[in-house]
């Protein structure tokens, strides 16, 4: 139970792992209860915001999916923060190209490739270039 795991001395990373092995096993309402453990345990944890945001994607609320993409793009920095903003860009691209909105959909496309070249990048402008 995750408060009695906050309770034991939890860090905000394991917490953040335990979030993403739910995520993995299609338990989506564990790993969004795992990821926001990890944000109480540390505010500025911007993976967790990301795969926080990721996890609202998957389950449709796209207005938190915003919120918590927009929050890791925020505080990423060091190392890994090109990669983090990059994937949190792409997932509010890709809500924004649901609700058919595609040049909101493209701008957010073309941040992620900025801020790290990828394919998948390539193709979701490929794909939203058309409308």
């Amino acid at each position: 139970d995750a408060p009695a795991a906050a309770a034991a001395g939890e860090s905000a990373v394991a917490a953040n792992q335990r979030g993403e092995t739910a995520y993995r096993s299609g338990d989506l309402a564990g790993a969004i209860a795992a990821y926001q453990q990890a944000i109480e345990l540390d505010p500025g944890y911007a993976l967790a915001f990301s795969n926080l945001g990721l996890a609202y994607v998957r389950k449709g609320r796209a207005a938190e999916a915003i919120w918590a993409s927009r929050r890791a793009i925020a505080l990423a920095k060091g190392a890994g923060a090109a990669t983090i903003r990059a994937g949190a860009y792409y997932n509010i691209g890709k809500l924004y190209e649901l609700d058919g909105q595609y040049e909101r959909a493209m701008s957010n496309y073309l941040a992620a490739r900025r801020e790290k070249p990828d394919k998948s990048y390539d193709e979701a402008l490929q794909r939203v270039s058309g409308y």
